[in-house]
């Protein structure tokens, strides 16, 4: 009876909020005699396979069984499961609107702060238990219960275009990061791309501050030569474009950036920095 009890709330109960209420009717067929053992013997081996599956002994069975729990909870929410040897992970899609209403709690400054992270500059923000509540959905009710990362960003592919400009206005030197990702939010957008063999990786973030003509960018590279160590020249992934690109901004020329996405020009400006002696060094 039990496995019967459990497959009727998880298919015929799926999506109804029956968890909180006092009392819910189970609806039985008339049909369901138990003179008839044949359907009986049918029904008793369907539910146990069924418990078997919800309580499982293998891995497979168990993935299954969280799969159908999870979805259980809000139909309207599709989930994709993959699993490692120590963590699962889900991505959620909504196959209609769903709304819902969240509140924040946490003591000032500290709740500001991760206010501004989260839906001012779009970054990665910890949220411990209690910190979240959400209304409008079971599962995301389970999902907020647990303490987590929440980011709010609109991400999109993007290349990145680094050139030197001579004293005539010429490009004469460029490298591309065509393999990268733009995160943006209402403050600022963030660029992270590499050339290939992970030769240098860039990291750079552009604040949105319309009433300034002069952006301050937060630009990082991280270069790892070692990956060219004992390799002949002609087959060190970038060598001639990078050592290209250094050299002439080493030599007076002006670093100019053009990020783009699809061909969509986001962001075109040149760099001006003292610090050319980083430059330098690379080279």
């Amino acid at each position: 009876m039990k496995g019967v009890l459990q497959e009727y709330a998880l298919t015929e109960l799926n999506g109804k909020d029956w968890r909180r209420q006092k009392t819910t009717t189970i609806r039985i067929s008339p049909a369901n005699l138990m003179s008839n053992t044949s359907k009986l013997r049918e029904a008793v081996t369907e539910a146990n396979e069924f418990m078997c599956a919800l309580y499982p002994a293998s891995v497979p069975n168990a993935f299954a069984n969280e799969h159908r729990r999870l979805e259980s909870l809000d139909p309207r929410i599709e989930i994709d499961m993959t699993a490692s040897e120590r963590e699962a992970h889900c991505r959620l899609r909504a196959k209609e609107s769903v709304k819902l209403q969240l509140s924040f709690e946490g003591r000032e400054p500290h709740l500001s702060d991760k206010m501004d992270m989260l839906w001012n500059r779009g970054l990665p923000t910890s949220f411990g238990p209690g910190e979240i509540e959400v209304s409008g959905s079971a599962l995301m009710e389970r999902v907020f219960s647990n303490p987590g990362v929440l980011q709010i960003a609109n991400r999109i592919e993007a290349a990145l275009r680094i050139s030197a400009i001579g004293s005539t206005a010429d490009e004469v030197a460029a490298v591309d990061f065509q393999m990268g990702i733009v995160e943006s939010s209402p403050k600022e957008c963030r660029f992270s791309g590499n050339l290939a063999g992970e030769i240098i990786r860039l990291n750079l973030t552009l604040p949105f501050d319309s009433s300034s003509p002069n952006q301050t960018i937060v630009f990082t590279f991280t270069v790892n030569f070692q990956s060219w160590v004992g390799r002949p020249i002609l087959h060190l992934p970038y060598f001639s474009q990078c050592y290209s690109l250094f050299h002439a901004i080493s030599d007076g020329a002006r670093p100019k950036l053009n990020l783009s996405s699809l061909g969509n020009e986001i962001f075109e400006g040149f760099m001006h920095t003292d610090k050319m002696v980083e430059f330098e060094n690379i080279e």
